[in-house]
This record gives structure tokens, sequence and C-alpha cells, in this order.
């Protein structure tokens, strides 16, 4: 058997070999490959895009990337670090979108990351891999995008041309949406200090905020009401002597304040004594009130302690001036609408009763 004869019954035995195996083996290989999941049947599709494939040095650009699954799919995005590769680095990212297909009633998830380059040439983006499984399936499924290639371009600088200095500083002129929220800010501040300065004042006379203001009792009414109640007290019968003339005292000064027009408070006695001349006030009440400041004064002051026929002939005292020179203090009426309460009652009886006491 000659050489020739060997070759043609070798290509012979490859060809029926190769024959078998083709014929055998593809239904085997195409079951297998059905049911070990290369080839799943599930629709998926992936995509991604760039607002612009060319950009200057520096510049950024909005990377989108997204994949369709069925419905149910539960999706697992790739997790970026600050960069996508060692050109290209991740400035920002987006959260991830979901939107329904409605021709294939499939889901699409999307997420935009903002990319830029810092280097000028051609730089690839790789492929993007997502992984999803499906419901009531444990395999996990992987897809990839695209591979894209991204262009970072130089500033064109023309080198024979000589260094320009810097430009002056302009004006741009403001604009009303800029001068507003000023404008704004001054008019709140201003009704808010109005407001504080108005009810500060009403806050400072113990006057209600809102609502009616009502009328002021008369200021020996006011008197005659605080000597009553010094009296309840019994200050003086429990050893507060010091206590029980600042208190008297007190209620006088702020009468002769209020009725006599004489700001008594901050007065002392002498001042007030040359005061109540000024006014031509009874001699004789004004000895007698006098003679309760000082003795007050030396208590006060002087640590003196009176007797007790003291303390009543001073609180006596007190009690007859303020009923002898109520009915000198002109007294304006107070005039009350339907709307607004009337004096109280306790005002005429006190009115009556020291009327009655002065005749």
């Amino acid at each position: 058997m000659t050489r020739l004869d060997i070759l043609r019954k070798a290509n012979a035995t490859v060809r029926n070999l190769s024959y078998f195996t083709g014929n055998l083996l593809c239904p085997v290989l195409l079951l297998v490959a059905l049911f070990s999941g290369i080839y799943p049947a599930v629709s998926q599709k992936t995509a991604i895009s760039v607002d612009t494939t060319s950009i200057l040095l520096g510049d950024q650009v909005k990377l989108k990337i997204s994949i369709e699954v069925p419905e149910k799919a539960h999706v697992v995005f790739p997790v970026f670090n600050d960069t996508l590769t060692k050109d290209i680095e991740i400035i920002g990212r987006e959260k991830i979108d979901t939107q329904p297909d409605l021709n294939t009633k499939n889901l699409i998830y999307s997420q935009k990351l903002i990319i830029t380059a810092f280097d000028s040439g051609y730089f690839v983006v790789p492929p993007i891999t997502f992984t999803y499984t499906l419901p009531g399936d444990t395999t996990v499924y992987t897809a990839q995008t695209e591979a894209m290639l991204l262009e970072s371009k130089k500033v064109a600088v023309n080198e024979q041309e000589d260094i320009k200095d810097l430009k002056d500083i302009f004006d741009v002129p403001l604009t009303f949406g800029e001068v507003l929220p000023y404008i704004l800010a001054a008019l709140l501040a201003g009704v808010l200090i109005f407001l504080g300065i108005k009810y500060g004042r009403k806050l400072r006379k113990n006057e209600p905020i809102l609502g009616i203001k009502k009328p002021e009792l008369p200021p020996h009414i006011v008197a005659l009401k605080a000597l009553e109640e010094l009296k309840m007290k019994k200050l003086w019968e429990n050893n507060q002597i010091k206590e029980y003339y600042s208190e008297l005292t007190d209620i006088i000064r702020l009468y002769i304040e209020k009725a006599m027009n004489v700001y008594a408070m901050e007065m002392t006695t002498e001042e007030i004594r040359n005061e109540l001349i000024r006014i031509n006030l009874n001699e004789e009440l004004r000895k007698k009130l006098l003679s309760v400041l000082i003795l007050a004064d030396l208590v006060k002051f002087a640590k003196h302690q009176p007797i007790a026929f003291d303390h009543e002939s001073c609180y006596n005292k007190c009690l007859e001036f303020v009923k002898e020179t109520a009915p000198m203090i002109q007294t304006p009426a107070v005039t009350t609408t339907a709307d607004e309460p009337s004096a109280p009652k306790e005002i005429n009886n006190l009115n009556t009763d020291i009327n009655n006491k002065t005749e």
C-alpha cells in the first residue's frame, strides 16, 4: 500500500467520525445548554448612552445606564466608587429610576452618572454588569452593556500669541429678583420691631395685649383697697415693722403720683413736701402726711422702733389723707358701650362711703 492510499483512507475515517459526532453530539449539547441556563429564556435588554462622546478636558457629562427585565425581576445595580476607570472619574450619581415599558410590560431600571476626565485622549468606558434574579428561580443572571469610547480633548491654545493679562473686574447690574429677598427681610424686620415696641409697652403697663381694655379704678379706690389689704396682713402685730412702713408709704406715694400727677415714688420726703405746697394742698393734711413719711424714714433708715400707738396713728392719718383728698380729684367719667363692661359696683359703693364720711 502506497503512502497516497494511506492518506486517502485516513481522510475518509476523519469524515466519517466528524459526521457521527456532529449528528449525535449537537442535540445533546443543545439540551445541556437549555437546562444549564447558558441560554436562559429571559427577556432582558441593556443600554448605555452619554450626552456627548467628546468633551473638553475637565468637562462633565452624564452617562446613562439601563436594563430592561421582566416586571417581577429583582435587579442589583453595580456599585461604583469615585472612578469608573483610572482615567474616568465619577463626580456624582442620581437615584435609580424605574419606568414601565407599555409594549412589553417589562420594567426599565436606569441611573445617570456624572463623569469627567482630567487627561486628554480616548478612553474606553468598559461594559457595565448588572445582576438580577427571577421569582421562584435561584439562578443569578447577569447582563452587560456594550463598551463605548469617550474622547477628552485639550483646550485649543495658540502658542504663537502673547500671554494676555487678566481682564478688569466689571460690575453686573442687580436685578429685582436679587434685591427682592432683602426688601422682604427689611419689611419683616420693621413689622417685628413695631409689634415688639407696641406690645412691649402694654406688657410693661400690665395692659391686655388683645381684647377690650378694662377701665382703670380711680386712684383713691385703689389706695383704699391697698390700705385695707395692708391692715389684714397684720405686719406690725407680727413684729414686721420695717415692712409695714414700707408698704404704707408706698401706697400713699403711688396715690399721690396717680391722683395729683406728682412723681412721689422717686422723691424724697422733702421733695414731696415742696410739691404738696406747690399744689396748695390743705396744710393740716400736709402736716399729718409728712409726719407719717418722716417716721417711716426713721424706721427704714435709722432702725427706729415706734410704739403700737404710732402704727395705728400713721395708718389712720394715711386713710384720712386719701378720703379727704379724694373729692378734690377730678376723675373722668368712664363711658361704656354695649360691648364694654361697666364700672364695678364696688367703686360706686366706695365712692358713696367716702362722700358720706367726708360730709
